[in-house]
């Protein structure tokens, strides 16, 4: 089984989760994310906020993991 992520229009999401209900296709339109979790990414942000420069660039960080495991 696959599993997808779509960006729907508000104006079209009813329609479209009726529609993948008639389907017989499984869609989840919430997703709990832990209290844990949240509180982490809270504390990370903060951080960045305090100190701007220890954050790393997404283009750089993605090009070192691709040299570090050679993809």
């Amino acid at each position: 089984m696959k599993q997808v992520t779509v960006d729907i229009p508000d104006g079209q999401f009813d329609f479209v989760m009726e529609l993948l209900k008639k389907l017989g296709l499984k869609a989840q339109d919430n997703f709990n994310v832990p209290l844990w979790q949240q509180e982490e990414v809270t504390k990370r942000l903060k951080h960045l906020k305090e100190n701007p420069d220890s954050g790393i660039d997404f283009d750089k960080a993605m090009d070192d993991l691709e040299k570090k495991y050679g993809l």
